[in-house]
């Protein structure tokens, strides 16, 4: 998935989002635009803006940008 279809369904608030990467599980969960949360590996992140959601090297020291690719999805 390129990382503007990533972006888009985050965006289109109507699921939480699960993914492996790295062999680790991984979830955004888009309340509202300004209240997305997101786990991995046992840590938990709240974002108020997408663009933070999808450039915090949060993901092992990468961002989402820089991962969607390689995200594998259920």
């Amino acid at each position: 998935m390129s990382k503007n279809d990533l972006q888009d369904r985050i965006m289109s608030m109507t699921q939480d989002i699960e993914f492996v990467y790295n062999g680790k599980q991984g979830s955004v969960c888009p309340f509202n635009e300004f209240d997305i949360s997101v786990s991995f590996d046992g840590k938990e992140m709240d974002y108020t803006d997408i663009n933070d959601v999808m450039q915090d090297p949060f993901w092992d020291g990468k961002s989402l940008n820089q991962i969607a690719d390689e995200l594998m999805f259920d």
